[in-house]
């Protein structure tokens, strides 16, 4: 599976990804596999392998200040630092429903993440 990342506005800190199996409770509260990705740059791709075929949910944030955690500094305690999901969903209030980031991964993906 081929993740590509656009939107990146500063190049500092790290894209942290993470991948969870089709299990709705871990959406947004643990992670199945992570990937850390040093800032280079404002868009890139990464390569993950080895994942069996199946419905997948991928959550990813720009942790720009590094300190490995979303910050949640904003207006009404929204976060600061940019983030998405697979499928690009958006919502007005709170984060996506799970249904909506779901992905069916099979030979050949492809996700570009809007931040």
């Amino acid at each position: 599976m081929e993740v590509t990342v656009n939107g990146i506005k500063d190049v500092t800190g790290t894209i942290r990804i993470c991948l969870i199996d089709d299990d709705k409770s871990k959406f947004l509260n643990s992670c199945d596999h992570t990937y850390n990705i040093p800032v280079q740059g404002l868009s890139f791709s990464h390569q993950i392998d080895r994942l069996p075929p199946g419905l997948y949910c991928m959550s990813l944030y720009h942790d720009v200040n590094d300190d490995e955690q979303l910050s949640l500094d904003g207006l009404f305690g929204l976060p600061s630092e940019p983030y998405g999901f697979s499928n690009n969903p958006r919502s007005l209030i709170g984060p996506p429903r799970f249904k909506r980031c779901q992905f069916l991964l099979e030979k050949d993906c492809r996700l570009q993440i809007e931040l």
